[in-house]
């Protein structure tokens, strides 16, 4: 499955729950096929930019009150993707 598509489905902007297939369908793809993730950031987009990185954000709300490191790793490594692709830190 590519990246891209799971990146599909998530939530507007606002919503900070974990709630739902979404979060752990984007969690076990970063843990599952981190060379897709890596070979995918130079391809990123700003729309599947700006959807892993909502997704890291809803994730840090998620890491503080369960403490999963599991998450924490997955976050990390997303933000790391999306620091590799064409988005505009300008507009964060």
């Amino acid at each position: 499955m590519s990246v891209f598509v799971v990146l599909k489905g998530i939530p507007a902007v606002g919503s900070s729950l974990p709630e739902g297939d979404w979060f752990v369908r984007i969690e076990r793809s970063l843990e599952e096929h981190p060379q897709g993730w890596v070979t995918a950031a130079t391809e990123m987009g700003e729309d599947d930019a700006w959807s892993l990185l909502s997704w890291a954000e809803v994730a840090a709300s998620h890491i503080v009150r369960s403490k999963s490191r599991r998450t924490l790793i997955a976050s990390a490594f997303a933000v790391s993707i999306v620091l590799q692709s064409g988005i505009d830190w300008r507009e964060c």
